[in-house]
């Protein structure tokens, strides 16, 4: 090995909190979060949302709004509207990142 030989290396810290991370994905998030993911206003979302003309379907829970993040994903791929119908139809892959195994 000479000085100029690039090194590779690898913080396993690091590695383990990307891996972290991309597991911990909520697999919804709300209309707020949503409408910064589509780059609109969050008054819009929900004035949107209240009119029902939000281009994704929602989900209730108690008093929250939610979207499903697959369905953010299918409507900024292929810019039409998403409906519980059509996101069950030609469903988008969301694989959750493979875990590691520590068997050397």
């Amino acid at each position: 090995m000479t000085i100029n030989e690039p090194v590779e290396f690898i913080d396993p810290l690091k590695q383990s909190e990307r891996a972290h991370a991309l597991t911990a994905v909520p697999a919804t998030i709300g209309l707020a979060e949503a409408a910064l993911i589509l780059g609109i206003a969050k008054s819009t979302a929900w004035t949107m949302y209240s009119q029902g003309t939000f281009p994704l379907p929602v989900i209730r829970i108690g008093t929250r709004i939610r979207v499903v993040r697959v369905h953010i994903q299918q409507f900024l791929e292929t810019g039409e509207p998403v409906t519980f119908e059509s996101a069950t139809a030609s469903p988008v892959a969301f694989e959750p990142a493979a875990r590691e195994s520590n068997a050397g």
